[in-house]
């Protein structure tokens, strides 16, 4: 069980509400929204600062065929590239941009007077098609920020305001009991499935963790003894790593290189228990430190050179070397340590024991005890807040102040510990019914769930004394106990969404949900949330679509646009104010044949039921440019499976009427994800987002 807190990124938008970027609308029609002001970079001029400003970007091009666009306000200067992602369609594409590959964006951002990079800074950026023939005016991007920004803020009317692209969002991601992965888009719907893609995996997954820059997923399978690395920028498994016996939480090292990935043997026939630590550069194993059998648990220090780790089944925590991979020292600590963590506060690792309810601090270089804490026996996690931004109305000390702060829950006892790491003593306890089990933080709170109940406990992190988990310190999440369908992973169920300040999404595995709420006015507010489709989940993400700072004042993203045409970047950094657009084409990609990018799928009935039995799925095959229907295909085929692992295919028939026929059988009612693939098009089966259909009673014809 790990907390799981990430940087609020989308949080730029609500910055450029606050600069005054058009009228809000009537907030009736509007959802609950917080607003607060983005910080300026700590590199940047003041806003107002002179600069030489121009109307529109400049353009040059470099040797290669790229071009390099150039736009300087406010005494910010950005430069624009955009190239291909991959050496086989840079080498085709000589500097064009081409339909269906793979694209980076690289904006650089500096100090026009003086050429330093500017750090830390939160540019909003979008892709569109460009409004007309000529370069956008400095008046249209104004105008088109001021759409987006709405678009993402409000329900009303955001189909039609959304861009192509929008790089300041988010996906939420669903581990499921199945070999998959749902990867959900909380920003689409209004008759579109929010279900973006999944990720389907060798075997079912167990733990998972981010790469410092988000752009890798490392999943482990126990039983294949893998980490699936997972492309978080087109949702594909690059490889799959052997990672020792029975590999199950993983946990990315501070500074990024290094993976560990532990293994829970249950005897020493079943291979060496322990952690096995991958090189992130090569996907390749650099180390094997065997302890023993039994679960364990992992923790870094904030900088990454201590690690422990705990074994339950030999009473011990191992001290290890982050920057050597050595072991320093196994220290006897307790009978079933279950849980570690390290305080920067205090600078210490905390060790919990389930069997006699002790508390170890230990120096987290040497290994060496400094103090014990006696508690009752049920002791289960011990958390800190991650290092964070303030919080949010009147707890606006937030994570930052607290840190200090450990939580450790008992569900045997139904207690929650507070603990502070400076004075290394519990300074308060409270009751939390049903099983308190997991804790996740946000800016301002401690999120405490309880597997026995669907109640969220709320404990204020300036003031845990201010809290009585009373009736307001709780909130429900849907009907069913959080913990009905059964343990959950060893990754969080509760996760921060970075849209606002002390919003959350929780899991509901049982009634195959993932629910959001934000704060405001004093009180969890309900906001919604997301179905899996019919899996069910083992543990929730949150990952970023949004740019990275991958240099000094250098911000990159991975891009993939899939149809022909003129768009344009539209660009805007909130402090000091800077909004332009660069202007770009996509052309045709000789790679992917003459048709493959010219398909759209739809159904051909509104509908998308389907009963048990007999179907017969209708499908119109067009050209998104000409909206000419498709003919004469021979190869088209459908492919429809099941959340549960179900699959069943059939080939695509032209009818009278120009749709496209398959008759298919759906054994039950429930979920079915429809993908197509046409050869002669050179359309495989995952080169787009699945159709959902549901079935359920009613006729059975079905788009």
């Amino acid at each position: 069980m790990t907390a799981s807190c990430r940087p609020a990124g989308v949080g730029r938008l609500l910055a450029v509400m606050i600069l005054g970027l058009g009228a809000a609308p009537d907030s009736a029609k509007a959802q609950h929204q917080h607003q607060h002001e983005a910080p300026a970079p700590a590199t940047a001029p003041k806003a107002g600062a002179r600069g030489t400003s121009k109307a529109t970007p400049t353009r040059s091009v470099l040797a290669n065929g790229a071009s390099v666009q150039r736009f300087v306000s406010n005494g910010v200067a950005v430069e624009f590239r955009i190239a291909p992602a991959s050496a086989e369609a840079a080498a085709t594409a000589k500097g064009r941009i081409m339909e269906h590959d793979e694209t980076v964006v690289r904006l650089k951002l500096t100090n026009s007077r003086t050429g330093r990079p500017i750090s830390g800074a939160a540019p909003a950026t979008w892709i569109d098609w460009r409004e007309g023939d000529a370069p956008s005016t400095a008046d249209a991007c104004r105008q088109r920020v001021d759409g987006y920004v709405r678009a993402n803020a409000y329900m009303e009317g955001a189909l039609k305001s959304r861009a192509v692209v929008d790089l300041n969002s988010y996906f939420v991601l669903s581990l499921n009991k199945a070999a998959s992965i749902a990867v959900l888009d909380p920003f689409l719907g209004f008759g579109r499935t929010k279900l973006y893609t999944t990720v389907p995996l060798r075997s079912v997954g167990e733990s998972w963790t981010l790469s410092v820059d988000e752009r890798r997923l490392y999943v482990t399978m126990p039983a294949v003894a893998q980490v699936a690395v997972v492309d978080t920028d087109n949702w594909k498994v690059l490889r799959n790593v052997d990672a020792g016996a029975r590999p199950t939480r993983v946990s990315a090292q501070p500074g990024g290189r290094y993976l560990w990935v532990i293994n829970e043997v249950a005897d020493s026939t079943a291979g060496a228990g322990g952690v096995t630590v991958i090189d992130t550069r090569a996907d390749t194993v650099v180390a094997r430190i065997v302890t023993s059998r039994g679960a364990h648990t992992l923790a870094f220090s904030d900088d990454g050179a201590s690690v422990a780790l705990s074994n339950r089944a030999a009473g011990t925590v191992t001290v290890i070397d982050g920057t050597t991979l050595a072991v320093v020292k196994h220290v006897a600590t307790g009978r079933d340590p279950v849980d570690v963590a390290y305080s920067a506060a205090g600078d210490a690792m905390y060790v919990v024991h389930e069997a006699d309810g002790t508390i170890v601090v230990l120096d987290p270089r040497t290994g060496a005890v400094r103090t014990r804490i006696s508690a009752k026996p049920g002791l289960h996690a011990v958390r800190f807040p991650p290092a964070m931004a303030g919080g949010h109305s009147n707890h606006g000390a937030g994570g930052a102040v607290a840190r200090h702060l450990g939580f450790i829950v008992n569900p045997r006892e139904n207690l929650v510990h507070v603990i502070d790491a400076k004075k290394r003593e519990v300074v308060r306890t409270l009751e939390v019914k049903d099983g308190p089990d997991e804790v996740a933080f946000s800016g301002s709170f401690a999120y405490v769930r309880s597997s026995g109940s669907k109640d969220i406990s709320m404990i204020p992190l300036d003031n845990p004394a201010a809290g009585g988990i009373g009736a307001l310190d709780r909130f429900p999440v849907g009907n069913q106990p959080l913990g009905a369908a059964g343990p959950s992973a060893p990754a969080p169920t509760i996760v921060t969404a970075p849209d606002m300040p002390d919003a959350v999404y929780v899991m509901n595995a049982k009634e195959r949900m993932i629910y959001y709420f934000h704060y405001m006015e004093g009180m969890p507010i309900p906001s919604g949330g997301l179905t899996t489709y019919g899996y069910e989940p083992k543990a929730i993400m949150v990952v970023g679509k949004d740019l990275h700072e991958t240099a000094p004042g250098i911000y990159t993203a991975t891009v993939k646009l899939n149809r022909r045409g003129d768009y344009d970047l539209v660009f805007m950094l909130p402090q000091p104010r800077v909004i332009t657009c660069f202007s770009f084409p996509v052309v045709a990609n000789p790679r992917l044949g003459a048709k493959q990018a010219l398909l759209e799928v739809e159904p051909a009935e509104r509908s998308r039921a389907l009963a048990v039995g007999k179907n017969v799925l209708r499908l119109k095959l067009s050209n998104p440019v000409t909206r000419e229907l498709w003919k004469e295909l021979k190869d088209a085929r459908v492919s429809l499976t099941s959340p549960g692992g179900w699959t069943t295919g059939a080939l695509l028939r032209a009818g009278d009427d120009g749709l496209y026929e398959a008759a298919v059988t759906i054994p039950a009612n429930g979920v079915y994800y429809m993908s197509i693939e046409i050869p002669s098009l050179g359309v495989g089966l995952r080169d787009r987002q699945p159709i959902i259909l549901r079935a359920g009673g009613g006729a059975g014809t079905s788009g």
